[in-house]
């Protein structure tokens, strides 16, 4: 992360919600920013970005299959797909179909395609991710599900050209997410830039 931004973790004294804050030093009085009532710091945090991985025509042979949890053909898939969706869960296919990180059996992840009210894929326990919405956290620092507020993504211009309020849901886990890591969900391919611009950082406490 730039200069002067530090990544705190809070938690919110009402139902147990837990806030993610980043507070930013004010550049002339160098205090931290305000940020909003009740809240109670539990570290700094980390943060990374995921995103959809998408398929492209990259000519390698579909040889790799996608099986369902019951061990059924779903697709066969080109190796380089294949490390996309196992390193971010969920990819889109050439032909739109949203294929998504299922469940272990042994070793082997299964998979499963996902419907039109999850079009970017879920999250755990069929949370629906939510574009430059949601974020991955480990869920003994941050409990699933949770508002998370990040004061460093606050007015972060987004695609569609509205501003963000700093607001997120805890709605997913990762096996790298772990202790006081953040991944923040960005959307259809990588579209970091959207916080980076704003100075968050990857992996920049």
């Amino acid at each position: 992360m730039r200069s002067n931004k530090k990544y705190l973790v809070f938690i919110l004294g009402i139902a147990l919600s837990f806030i993610v804050a980043c507070g930013s030093a004010d550049a002339d009085s160098g205090d931290p920013e305000p940020l909003p009532p009740n809240l109670v710091k539990v570290g700094d945090l980390k943060p990374t970005f995921y995103w959809v991985a998408l398929e492209t025509n990259d000519g390698q042979p579909r040889d790799q299959d996608l099986l369902d949890l019951d061990g059924r053909l779903l697709a066969r898939i080109s190796a380089s797909f294949l490390a996309g969706i196992k390193m971010e869960g969920t990819g889109r296919m050439l032909d739109g179909r949203i294929i998504n990180f299922h469940a272990r059996v042994g070793t082997e992840i299964r998979w499963r395609f996902c419907p039109p009210s999850a079009p970017y894929g879920y999250g755990l326990e069929e949370y629906a991710l939510k574009p430059f919405r949601s974020v991955a956290v480990d869920p003994t620092v941050v409990p699933i599900p949770s508002k998370v507020y990040i004061p460093a993504a606050k007015g972060a211009k987004l695609p569609d050209g509205t501003i963000h309020d700093g607001y997120f849901e805890a709605v997913d886990i990762g096996q790298a997410i772990q202790n006081q890591r953040i991944d923040i969900f960005t959307a259809m391919g990588d579209q970091s830039e959207v916080f980076k611009r704003n100075g968050l950082s990857n992996m920049k406490p």
